[in-house]
């Protein structure tokens, strides 16, 4: 018994409930695709209306509660013991998909990964899909929580971190407190394409905000050792063993300033080129935001 639980928010994609209860009933399963919304744009929520009948529930909340309570309260209204997150802007491709999920949930916590789809897109969100298809979707070490299956016993025990209200980093803290709680976690090759590719301005903002959760993370969660886990914040920590960072000061502001309005109005740079001076903007912003 499955309960397919669909954090929404301004993004339609009727494609991705169709074909999860299409390849749900074709499974013959006892199961139900649970969204809530989470205070949409009346715009983006109003196909939503063709999705309250079995086996669909919608609950539509009055006011935004945050990506961690969301999740939280799918958990809680969830019907059925066996949980599968996903994000509301993926796409499946494959045909068994959850199909796939049920034959390797051999362990408390599985998850299937993120992909991008090969393909070309504008100037204007180059940056977004350049990062994703080159790097985030070549990450699959790590947990995300776009798309993960679990037991909702174990759920109940874990849960995510409600203190954690904003963008960034929040999937990071309940895998490594997964782990401390002794939770065998396994990732397999089962991704949902990510959809939403953003403007340039759009992901660096997401960006700016992801590094400022992750600080504010790192002072709630200081037993975590969070700064340590992240790549990013220890390759920074580093550069500040070495007195490297004290070169960062330099114009910090400007030169932040500058990285950023390159990425912007000019992405379509070399893949390589473009991705480290993201890099480096990341670097300059955790200066600004003083890291240490």
């Amino acid at each position: 018994m499955l309960s397919v639980c669909i954090p929404h928010y301004n993004y339609e994609n009727p494609s991705l409930l169709n074909t999860l209860k299409a390849q749900c009933e074709a499974l013959n399963l006892v199961f139900e695709i649970l969204i809530i919304d989470d205070a949409s744009d009346i715009n983006k929520k109003k196909y939503l209306t063709s999705y309250e009948e079995k086996p669909f529930r919608v609950i539509y909340l009055g006011e935004n509660i945050g990506r961690s309570a969301i999740r939280n309260l799918l958990a809680k209204q969830a019907t059925f013991n066996l949980l599968l997150f996903l994000d509301a802007d993926g796409k499946i491709e494959n045909d068994h998909f959850i199909k796939t999920y049920l034959n390797n949930f051999n362990e408390d916590i599985v998850s299937g990964g993120r992909a991008y789809a090969n393909m070309k897109t504008d100037a204007a969100h180059f940056l977004h899909y350049n990062y994703g298809f080159n790097i985030e979707s070549k990450s699959q070490s790590f947990f995300h929580s776009n798309n993960f299956i679990i037991k909702k016993s174990a759920f109940e025990r874990l849960k995510f971190d409600e203190k954690i209200k904003n963008y960034g980093y929040e999937d990071v803290v309940f895998g490594l407190e997964a782990k401390n709680m002794g939770f065998k976690m396994l990732t397999i090759e089962n991704p949902v394409i990510h959809q939403d590719i953003k403007s340039n301005k759009a992901f660096l903002d997401d960006v700016d905000q992801a590094l400022d959760n992750l600080l504010k993370i790192i002072g709630i969660k200081k037993d975590l050792q969070i700064v340590d886990f992240v790549g990013i914040s220890k390759k920074y920590k580093m550069l500040e063993k070495f007195g490297l960072t004290k070169l960062l000061s330099i114009r910090n502001r400007k030169i932040t300033n500058s990285l950023r309005n390159s990425m912007v109005l000019n992405p379509k740079k070399n893949s390589n080129i473009l991705l480290s001076i993201y890099k480096l903007y990341k670097y300059h912003q955790l200066k600004n935001l003083k890291l240490v």
